[in-house]
C-alpha cells in the first residue's frame, strides 16, 4: 500500500492524470479487501491491484473513462455478472486526479513580468524560461519555476504534454522563431508569438520551406492576444492571458490573429 501511496503521490506532483480506484464496500467472498488499491491512467494498470481477473479489467478500463471525463465516482461489480468464482459484490471508489494546465513562458521581459502578475490568481503551474541570467531569476518569479538556459536546451528540459500553453515573447525575433519551430514538434494546448504581421508572415514562410505544414502553422495564435488595444507591456499581457482563458473556456473572442489574415506562400 505503501509503494501505492508513494506512486500517486509522485504523479499529482508532477503534474499527471491518474486514477486511484479503492475497494470501500464488499458483500460475500471477494478477492481483496475494503481498502484494496491501485491506480490507473490513460494507458492503464500502473501500481497496485484490487483483486486481479475481470473485476480488475473492469475497473480499469472505467478509471480511464473517468480520467476522460475528469469526474470521480462510485461503482458496483457483482462478481457473479463477471464469471469471477468467488461470487460476492464489490463496490469501489475512482478518485480521478486530472492534469493541471500548464503555462511556459519564454521570454522573462517585461511581459513576462506582467503576465505572471495577471496569471498568479489563476489555477496554472507556469514555467519561465530564458537565457539572460539577470532576466531569470526566481525572485523576479517567486511563485514561478524559473529556468535560465538557451531556447533549446532549456525546452530539451520540460516535458510538454496536451494541457501546455505556451506564449513566446523573447527579446528578439531569431529566439521567438527557434521556439516555435521547437514547439510545434511537441504536444501542446495553446502556443501563442508575439510580433508584428510581416515579421510572422517572414517566419512563418520560412519555416514551410524548411516542411512546417500550414496546418500547423494556422494553430499558431499569432499576433498573440485578443483585440483589446493598448501598447504597454501590462495591456499586452492582459490581451495575452485573456485570449489563453477565452479559449480554455471556449468563448468567442476576436483574436489579433484573425483580424489581418496574413500570406503563407
Amino acid at each position: 500500500m505503501l509503494q501505492v501511496i508513494n506512486v500517486l503521490q509522485n504523479a499529482i506532483n508532477s503534474n499527471q492524470s491518474i486514477a486511484s480506484v479503492t475497494i470501500i464496500k464488499e458483500q460475500g467472498s471477494s478477492p481483496r479487501g475494503i481498502g484494496s488499491m491501485m491506480l490507473v491512467n490513460e494507458d492503464g494498470l500502473v501500481e497496485g491491484s484490487i483483486g486481479g481477473g475481470a473485476v480488475e479489467l473492469k475497473a480499469i478500463a472505467d478509471a480511464q473513462v473517468a480520467l476522460l471525463d475528469g469526474h470521480s465516482k462510485t461503482v458496483s461489480y457483482p462478481l457473479a455478472s463477471l464469471d469471477m468464482t468467488c461470487g460476492g459484490d464489490i463496490e469501489v471508489f475512482i478518485q480521478v486526479y486530472v492534469q493541471k494546465d500548464e503555462i511556459l513562458i519564454i521570454g522573462a521581459g517585461h511581459i513576462c513580468e506582467e503576465l505572471t502578475y495577471y496569471l498568479k490568481p489563476l489555477p496554472y503551474k507556469v514555467t519561465v524560461l530564458d537565457h539572460r541570467d539577470e532576466f531569470a531569476i526566481a525572485s523576479r518569479f517567486p511563485e514561478c519555476t524559473v529556468i535560465c538556459n538557451t531556447v533549446v536546451e532549456g525546452l530539451n528540459s520540460i516535458k510538454f504534454h496536451k494541457k501546455t500553453n505556451v506564449i513566446i515573447v523573447t527579446h528578439g525575433h531569431e529566439y521567438d522563431e527557434v521556439a516555435l519551430r521547437y514547439v510545434l514538434k511537441q504536444p501542446y494546448k495553446y502556443v501563442g508569438m508575439i510580433g508584428s504581421q510581416t515579421k510572422i508572415s517572414k517566419c512563418f514562410n520560412a519555416m514551410i520551406v524548411d516542411g512546417y505544414s500550414k496546418e500547423q502553422l494556422a494553430s499558431v495564435y499569432a499576433p498573440i492576444g485578443l483585440t483589446l488595444g493598448g501598447e504597454t507591456p501590462a495591456e499586452i499581457a492582459l490581451s495575452i492571458v485573456s485570449e489563453i482563458q477565452s479559449i480554455n473556456n471556449k468563448k468567442n473572442a476576436i483574436h489579433l490573429r484573425d483580424v489581418n489574415q496574413m500570406t503563407i506562400k
